[in-house]
């Protein structure tokens, strides 16, 4: 046997595993976290999500009151479970808006109307991670509930950049006291005041 080339033969540093949803969802089958370890898959890797904090529990229970009331038959509101995205991708976001159509399975980004995040000290992972990748997979409306200025961004208008790559051209920034109206042709709004 020759050591040298042995040796050569090795890695010369630790090399990245990435995940597959398939991989993941087993994984998660086998009971590999605990219940109250809180993981997401984003683009193949393991992502610990943050802590909630006061701010991001109690603006999460006053919206979901608010969607309810103002969703209504229009769409299937999901809270803080999982919708899978092309590129090894399955997040959790706080809120998901469905398509009534979607059936006893996960949601794919074409179920997807709209995807919310409440975030306080999530805010940059929410507009740096989180929003490229919903544009990515081409969902329609992206809102962040920002706990921290107490104010709505909204992205929609999806497009391409130069290199191909999917990105939301508008972002809307909503104050209290306005009203925030469903986004495509859903009727109704929610008042944000009553959120933060």
């Amino acid at each position: 046997m020759n050591l040298a080339r042995t040796v050569a033969a090795l890695p010369k540093k630790p090399q990245r595993r990435r995940f597959t949803v398939d991989e993941y969802d087993r994984l998660t089958e086998l009971g590999l976290w605990g219940a109250d370890d809180r993981i997401e898959l984003i683009r193949g890797d393991l992502i610990e999500m943050v802590a909630k904090g006061t701010a991001h529990i109690l603006c999460c229970r006053k919206l979901l009151q608010q969607l309810v009331h103002a969703v209504q038959t229009q769409a299937i509101i999901q809270c803080q479970d999982p919708i899978v995205l092309p590129l090894g991708s399955e997040p959790e976001p706080d809120f998901a808006l469905l398509d009534v159509n979607v059936g006893d399975f996960k949601p794919n980004a074409d179920q997807v109307l709209l995807v919310i995040e409440v975030s306080d000290s999530s805010l940059d992972y929410d507009r740096t991670t989180k929003g490229p990748l919903y544009a990515e997979a081409q969902i329609p409306h992206y809102w962040i509930f920002n706990c921290l200025d107490k104010q709505v961004e909204c992205h929609s208008q999806l497009q391409q950049n130069a290199k191909g790559e999917w990105l939301y051209s508008l972002c809307q920034v909503i104050l209290p006291p306005q009203r925030l109206a469903l986004p495509g042709s859903m009727q109704g709004a929610i008042d944000i005041g009553d959120c933060f």
